[in-house]
């Protein structure tokens, strides 16, 4: 079987042509993250002007599902728009001829025209091959021959077992979270440990295996799930994954990912945030595990399970800081308004989430101020300035500050500082 996925309207006699968004001459119209196709079941897959219109999180996912339908010797070949060479012609470019060679680069805003990634030739060659392909080599550039293009092919030459449940794994974890960048990314981090706990063959490295597993049901249960459901569909780790199992289903039942964000909330963190996450996330998954891999011990787990679920899409640092950032920005805004003690709160659970926004310190500390709290509020401008790295940002901080010691500051003019000036 021979495959033209993303065919749009070219049509190639001999293969089955795919697309998904344009029906016009398409033998099916099927998802090509998403294949109605059997493991090896394909011996050659094109793909023309394809690969551009997903992201490099997304394009890991589709090279997935290419390598699992593929037979072991199976060939992949791309085209795609060629980086530095559409670089080079967009600098000498004016006009019409300059707006055609954005389109080329960047793709328009119409269904299936989209583009969200353009390669270099060293690194679409170092994507083929961490994705699992070999052999690859450059070819002459076949179609939009006006336009700088690189025509690539490549070999699928193993099939171990590894790569099997991660091809299988992303299939499931991304048809579950729709496709969403925001959450794969993340997930990509999330799964590199796990991946390499497991053997050449796919089988789980004890203890390894089960430590990076429970980090990984912390921050996302649905995460490790996939992969356990994955391992299991090809008799992997059979000795272990029911346990696991049981104990997503605890983790899922109790809402542990969200408690844990709730404890994360009313934790002590360090100067370095990244570090006391990374520190949090591994001596709960530890509390975990010891106590859902053994005899019942859950006990050891009520003060977790009495803390209020708190929402969070995973257990991640950068999303935590984004929810972060959204609660600052929100209590901006209610002070602007003059909700005082609404933006009060809104700060107060924004540090407590992610305690090294300056702003956030800034605006409590003027808030302090306003409420009569002039030792708090100079307090507060002690952690903006410790934050700040800008020596301008600092110096202003620092003469707000001395204003406020003196108490020349006039309390009716004070409103919030904007997160756009730092």
């Amino acid at each position: 079987m021979k495959l033209n996925i993303g065919c749009g309207k070219v049509y190639k006699p001999g293969f089955v042509n795919i697309d998904l968004s344009d029906s016009s001459v398409a033998d099916e119209n099927w998802d090509v993250m998403d294949l109605p196709l059997r493991d090896s079941s394909v011996d050659l897959i094109e793909a023309d002007q394809l690969i551009e219109h997903f992201d490099w999180v997304n394009l890991r996912y589709l090279l997935a599902e290419c390598w699992r339908v593929l037979r072991k010797g199976g060939k992949l070949i791309i085209e795609t728009p060629d980086l530095l060479g559409t670089f080079k012609r967009l600098k000498k470019a004016h006009g019409d001829e300059f707006l055609v060679g954005s389109q080329w680069m960047f793709g328009i805003d119409t269904e299936g025209q989209r583009h969200g990634m353009v390669f270099k030739e060293k690194e679409l060659k170092g994507f083929l091959i961490s994705s699992g392909f070999d052999d690859v080599e450059f070819l002459p550039q076949a179609t939009y021959l006006t336009e700088p293009g690189l025509r690539v092919q490549c070999t699928k030459v193993k099939a171990e077992g590894r790569r099997k449940v991660e091809s299988l794994f992303r299939k499931r974890v991304r048809k579950i979270r729709n496709g969403d960048s925001y959450l794969l990314i993340p997930i990509e981090d999330l799964v590199k440990d796990l991946y390499f706990s497991l053997t050449i063959y796919g089988e789980p490295r004890e203890p390894l295996f089960t430590e990076n597993f429970f980090r990984a049901a912390v921050a996302d249960p649905e995460v490790p799930r996939q992969l356990i459901l994955a391992m299991k569909a090809y008799g992997k780790g059979s000795e272990l994954t029911d346990d696991l199992l049981e104990a997503l289903s605890f983790i899922d039942d109790e809402q542990i990912k969200c408690r844990s964000f709730s404890l994360w909330m009313k934790r002590r963190k360090g100067v370095d945030v990244r570090r006391s996450f990374q520190e949090f996330m591994v001596e709960l998954s530890s509390k975990l595990r010891s106590n859902l891999m053994s005899l019942d011990r859950r006990s050891e787990l009520q003060y977790l399970l009495s803390l209020e679920p708190e929402d969070i899409s995973m257990m991640d640092l950068r999303i935590i800081s984004d929810r972060a950032k959204e609660w600052s920005n929100m209590g901006i805004r209610a002070f602007h308004e003059g909700g005082i003690d609404e933006a009060k709160y809104l700060f107060e659970r924004s540090l407590s989430a992610i305690p090294s926004n300056p702003i956030a310190h800034w605006n409590l500390a003027r808030i302090n101020y306003r409420e009569g709290r002039i030792a708090d509020a100079l307090k507060g401008f002690d952690k903006v300035i410790q934050l700040l790295t800008e020596r301008s940002l600092t110096k202003e901080a620092r003469r707000e500050q001395e204003l406020m010691r003196r108490g020349s500051m006039d309390i009716d003019t004070i409103g919030p500082r904007s997160e756009t000036l730092v």
